[in-house]
């Protein structure tokens, strides 16, 4: 039991980082595009004398309303595994149209829904990223992106004790191959900047004893807006 509600702690405080999965959306879809996404990964930790992620997961969709708008949604699987419903949904949008060879800035809106089995406690979370992509490539498909993600409390209590830290940045690198129907894109994130980590709770591996560093892959398969997801027939 100790064990269960200590990793219970750890996927927690993760997930109150917003560190639970890549970018959701660097690079808007086309018009009309559906893609479908599994995440994995999280912020690297001292476990058994070696270093891990913490195993977060989340199933996502996402649709392109135009060539630079998409919409998205989410459900982290490894916290409803663990009696924390979690949903997120949020939009993306291109900044401004540019050439195929110019880097491009993204500003994405996302909502975080939380609610736990135990007490029936609800929380609501906030946040805002920024992303600056390029892409490159025979068709200009792959593309490499950093993004400020900005996240905000604004609940008066966090962890039972005054909440003192109302705004929270991370920061995050990343690389995503793509080709026709699929994405793969693999990301580094560095959560909580300049915030000691030597008191927490697993001990979090950070840069110079402050924030932690994380660890994500994701993947996901597009339907194009010419296709339609074809049901069997009975």
């Amino acid at each position: 039991m100790f064990i269960f509600k200590r990793f219970l702690y750890f996927s927690l405080f993760a997930v109150v980082l917003s560190a639970c999965s890549t970018t959701r959306i660097v690079k808007p879809l086309a018009k009309k595009e559906l893609a479908i996404g599994l995440d994995f990964g999280g912020p690297l930790f001292g476990f058994a004398g070696t270093t891990i992620p913490v195993p977060l997961s989340s199933l996502s969709a996402a649709y392109g309303v135009d060539s630079m708008l998409t919409t998205f949604g989410a459900l982290h699987l490894t916290d409803a595994a663990f009696g924390l419903i979690h949903l997120e949904g949020g939009v993306v949008r291109d900044l401004y149209k540019a050439k195929p060879n110019i880097p491009k800035v993204s500003a994405g809106g996302t909502a975080h829904f939380m609610l736990d089995t135990w007490q029936g406690n609800f929380r609501f979370y906030p946040q805002i990223d920024l992303n600056c992509y390029w892409t490159y490539g025979k068709k200009r498909m792959n593309y490499v992106y950093f993004t400020l993600t900005n996240w905000f409390d604004f609940f008066p209590l966090a962890h039972n004790q005054p909440n003192r830290k109302f705004y929270t940045p991370n920061l995050a690198l990343g690389h995503t191959f793509a080709n026709k129907h699929m994405r793969y894109t693999l990301e580094m994130k560095y959560l909580t900047p300049g915030s000691p980590n030597s008191d927490l709770i697993p001990s979090y591996r950070g840069i110079g004893g402050r924030g932690a560093v994380g660890i994500y892959m994701g993947v996901s398969y597009r339907f194009s807006k010419r296709e339609k997801i074809i049901t069997p027939k009975f």
